[in-house]
């Protein structure tokens, strides 16, 4: 259990000795709100936000301070989740005046306060040390029917002038107000994604508030984008008489120069770096090559562990730091193995991204809105070799190769799935730009299982499987399989099997260049099936695409117009051919009918023939595009079912009628 788990589960128990106030003094704005009328939800909706208020003052170039005050509706258990309060904060962005209530479904009102949270770490397996916190404060009495409120304030930090309203959440939302209190000379600028911006209304000359009603719930489909990337947001920008910091908005430019100052003297060239880098290079006289050198050594030899106190969530320690220890977070990483090609007169760039597409927004530069840092690293002059497929060529900067020095799994001249087709800040020495990061070709994304079989005349099914993994789907499956103590990795090709053939028994597991990051992955097993083939007199039923599946379901919510776009998640090819060798006694009466699907974003074929008694199945599914929208969620269906159909279709196999007896063998009369 979680150290948070523990700390939750040890509130949960005092809160349940201590003597709440019955009859508390409920605030006026709870009472306004739980006394609105609510339009009728669908019978699974959880609760509703009755109220979503949030209040900004602005003091000062230091002090900004918000107030949130919520209040909710439980309508089924599932809702009981919102009497549990986690608020997020560090030493720059306190919580104070923390208090919540209730009014139970039998009357009685709570008042829960500040004293009665704990403050607990965020458990993170990559950070050594973090100042960020979580307040977790149990609410009482939520159970259906019941209302639950709270309030608090926090203070934003200095050096990101910006506050972020998130106004469409996983429920519906009747009423959302937010109000901001400008200190005199003080300015704003308002930005709005995913949402048609709302007119604000201004009142004593410093107040300006924004009204919105009956947001609807954000909610939950198939490969559906990550929520923050599809959820309605506001983000306030400040500027005061001396103007903002440009790390809270402004351009690209001026937060990739804001970025740069922050950064200043942290790639320095030290005699510890030269020397590192001129050991690693000496074997090699090719500039691509060296670089090779470098990338690898940071990418496989420096550890992830992440050291992040205040503005040390955005600076880099040192590159002689993370060189002498050994260890560090993503821009720490990046850091070292700049000043390490500064060593080799090889330029770079920082690069600022959100492992979630789509959450940066083209139109609004801001900082929070990154997660992750990679290097764009300047090429040599000349052809670019056709592996090195994660490039950008700039018109100032020239050809540019994006590697990410944390992923250990994906090849030099490649990124993650994860970051292609993303939005990213590139920082070069006249400020930021945002750029979009390639998507790389399917090619890149390989998979081919090769399964040789036999089938008994009683319906087992036993034989041998190779599989072959290329690019990123070779990075994931060996990042599940390092995962994963070794004694055990055998266990997943079971689970695996399984899922396709009950009963299964796995007769052995091969797994050969798992500790080689960029490489091919070969996984080999063996298995013994029995009752694949459905048996029925004559007849066995045979599904000649045994293993593995393509299809994906896109029913959910299916009497519902879909809203979001589907994310495919990466490119890939995939393909496979399964050989049974049948039973003497059987013949083939009947074969599934090939198919063929051809779309804008991929293709599938299969097929299947026969040849003497082998039956040889083979299908290739080809993903082009990744992000579609919500539009062509028909055709995908379309697509996907189409799949789906062939891969549970079956052949036909009818057993051998024997030989009549001839004139000269003797007929054996039944016993009397």
């Amino acid at each position: 259990m979680t150290r948070i788990k523990i700390d939750v589960l040890l509130t949960v128990i005092v809160l349940a000795l201590v003597p709440w106030a019955a009859h508390a003094r409920i605030p006026d704005w709870v009472r306004q709100a739980a006394q609105q009328t609510l339009p009728i939800y669908p019978e699974d909706t959880d609760a509703v936000e009755l109220l979503d208020e949030r209040i900004t003052t602005v003091k000062n170039k230091e002090v900004v301070e918000t107030t949130s005050r919520r209040v909710y509706k439980i309508l089924r258990p599932g809702g009981r989740d919102l009497g549990t309060l986690v608020l997020p904060f560090d030493k720059e962005t306190p919580i104070q005046g923390l208090k919540a209530w209730t009014i139970g479904t039998d009357g009685i009102e709570y008042e829960t306060k500040e004293k009665e949270a704990v403050e607990v770490s965020i458990p993170d397996s990559g950070i050594l040390f973090q100042d960020d916190r979580n307040k977790v404060l149990i609410i009482p009495a939520a159970d259906p029917g019941s209302i639950v409120a709270y309030e608090y304030t926090q203070r934003c930090r200095p050096y990101m002038p910006q506050v972020v309203w998130n106004f469409q959440v996983g429920i519906p939302v009747l009423r959302a107000r937010y109000e901001l209190d400008l200190a005199p000379r003080w300015h704003f600028r308002d930005f709005w994604a995913n949402f048609s911006a709302v007119k604000p209304q201004t009142e004593s000359g410093t107040s300006v508030i924004w009204n919105l009603n009956n947001i609807p719930a954000i909610v939950d489909e198939p490969f559906m984008p990550n929520r923050r990337a599809i959820a309605g947001t506001m983000v306030v920008v400040l500027s005061g008489p001396g103007g903002a910091p440009s790390g809270g908005g402004g351009s690209w430019q001026s937060l990739g120069e804001w970025y740069d100052q922050l950064a200043s003297g942290r790639r320095e060239l030290t005699p510890d770096i030269r020397k590192k880098a001129a050991e690693l290079t000496e074997s090699t006289g090719a500039p691509l090559e060296k670089i090779r050198a470098l990338a690898s050594f940071v990418q496989r030899n420096v550890r992830y562990i992440g050291i992040e106190v205040g503005i040390g969530g955005y600076q880099p320690h040192p590159a002689q730091d993370v060189l002498a220890h050994l260890y560090g977070d993503c821009k720490d990483k990046v850091t070292l193995l700049s000043a390490m090609l500064r060593a080799i007169n090889v330029d770079s760039y920082y690069v600022l991204l959100n492992t979630n597409r789509g959450i940066v927004q083209p139109n609004f530069p801001s900082m929070q809105f990154f997660n992750h840092m990679i290097l764009a690293i300047r090429l040599p002059q000349g052809p670019i070799p056709g592996e090195m497929l994660a490039t950008f060529t700039d018109p100032k900067l020239g050809p540019l190769l994006f590697f990410d020095p944390t992923n250990e799994e994906t090849s030099f001249g490649h990124i993650p799935d994860y970051e292609q087709a993303n939005e990213a800040l590139l920082m070069g020495p006249e400020g930021g730009q945002l750029v979009k990061l390639p998507l790389l070709p399917p090619i890149l994304n390989r998979q081919i299982r090769v399964a040789r079989l036999q089938l008994s005349q009683n319906g087992m099914l036993s034989g041998t499987v190779t599989e072959i993994y290329w690019g990123g789907l070779a990075a994931e499956r060996r990042r599940d399989l390092l995962a994963i103590p070794e004694d055990q990795r055998k266990k997943t090709v079971e689970t695996f099997l399984t899922s396709f053939l009950p009963g299964v028994v796995l007769r052995g597991v091969k797994i050969e260049k798992l500790n080689e990051p960029g490489g091919d992955l070969v996984i080999a097993y063996s298995f013994l099936a029995e009752g694949y083939a459905q048996r029925m007199g004559d007849i066995l039923l045979l599904r000649p695409r045994v293993l593995g599946e393509k299809s994906m379901d896109l029913t959910q919510n299916i009497e519902k117009k879909r809203q979001y776009p589907v994310d495919l998640t990466s490119t890939s090819l995939q393909s496979g051919i399964i050989q049974i060798t049948l039973p003497p006694e059987y013949q083939v009466e009947e074969l599934p009918p090939a198919v063929d699907f051809q779309s804008d974003f991929g293709e599938y074929k299969a097929g299947v023939s026969v040849e003497k008694n082998v039956i040889q199945y083979t299908r290739m599914l080809r993903i082009d595009r990744i992000l579609l929208p919500a539009t062509q969620i028909d055709s995908l269906k379309a697509f996907f079912q189409g799949i789906s159909t062939d891969e549970q279709s079956f052949a036909i196999l009818r057993r051998i009628p024997s030989s009549p007896p001839s004139a000269n063998t003797p007929v054996i009369s039944p016993a009397h």
